[in-house]
């Protein structure tokens, strides 16, 4: 309980911070007026060399896919055309965790319309495309999707690439554990590529 009570004065400074807070399990916006911004630079992944010994036996990856499974990495979607962006967890399971935080880059002319987090979400902070972080139960479970994004290819747009990368502000990619010290561990980034249809 207090592993959980820290994450949420953290979170709570974080949000204090400027980054924003959500609450609830759903958010949805209004599709009559969609924001489409231009994908901000991203910051470059962590070198393998950089990762300490505990991060490379936990070889945690915070990655994007299609489908609910976790098995797709490309898509073909067509101007107008809504598609789910699933964030999915994967460590070694002897290291459950408690928390993660990421960044969501998109590219030009596709918006977020509205997500989902998974059920077993405790408190969540921040934005998707600055600094977003995410409390839960102590999960073992070595793969599992966290967040749900409900995005829309609008008019415009041509192909390109989804990824997971460190915050803006925080700089960091990656998990917070179950031990007593609330360790973050650092972990990989992802990608998946939209065509257009």
């Amino acid at each position: 309980m207090l592993r959980i009570a820290v994450f949420l004065m953290a979170l709570v400074f974080l949000a204090s911070c400027g980054k924003g807070d959500e609450a609830g399990s759903q958010t949805a916006s209004n599709d009559a007026t969609p924001v489409v911004q231009e994908r901000p630079p991203g910051r470059p992944a962590i070198p393998d060399d950089e990762f300490s010994e505990e991060e490379r036996i936990i070889n945690a990856s915070l990655r994007p896919f299609f489908d609910g499974e976790g098995t797709e990495t490309e898509a073909t979607i067509a101007p107008g055309e809504y598609f789910d962006i699933y964030v999915f967890a994967e460590y070694n399971e002897a290291f459950p965790m408690a928390a993660a935080e990421w960044r969501l880059l998109l590219p030009a002319e596709v918006s977020v319309m509205g997500e989902v987090r998974n059920d077993t979400t405790i408190a969540n902070v921040g934005k998707y495309d600055q600094d977003f972080g995410i409390a839960f139960p102590c999960m073992a479970d070595p793969r599992w999707w966290i967040v749900k994004y409900t995005c829309k290819a609008h008019e415009e747009f041509d192909g390109g690439e989804i990824e997971l990368t460190r915050g803006t502000g925080l700089d960091f990619i990656g998990f917070v554990t179950c031990d007593n010290e609330n360790t973050m561990i650092r972990a990989k980034g992802g990608t998946a590529v939209l065509k257009r249809k």
